[in-house]
């Protein structure tokens, strides 16, 4: 059984560089940040570090100024 992986604050440092690792190990990763824009770069990069064949990424933001929440990328 392959575990979801939620990574917040996945747009630089510790949490980039985690979530970067888990999909390379083919794991489920889920990343949270609040820059739409930054979150798309750092899905880009988790997508250009995992080089799997099999992987998956969702990448999720939340405006600051609602509890909605969208998906990115």
């Amino acid at each position: 059984m392959n575990k979801k992986m939620l990574i917040t604050g996945a747009t630089d440092g510790i949490g980039l560089e985690t979530a970067k690792k888990l999909a390379a190990m083919g794991r489920e990763v889920l990343i949270h940040g609040r820059n739409p824009a930054k979150l798309d770069a750092a899905a880009h990069a988790v997508e250009e570090h995992a080089r799997l064949p099999r992987y998956s990424l969702t990448a999720w933001t939340c405006a600051s100024s609602s509890t909605r929440w969208r998906r990115c990328c």
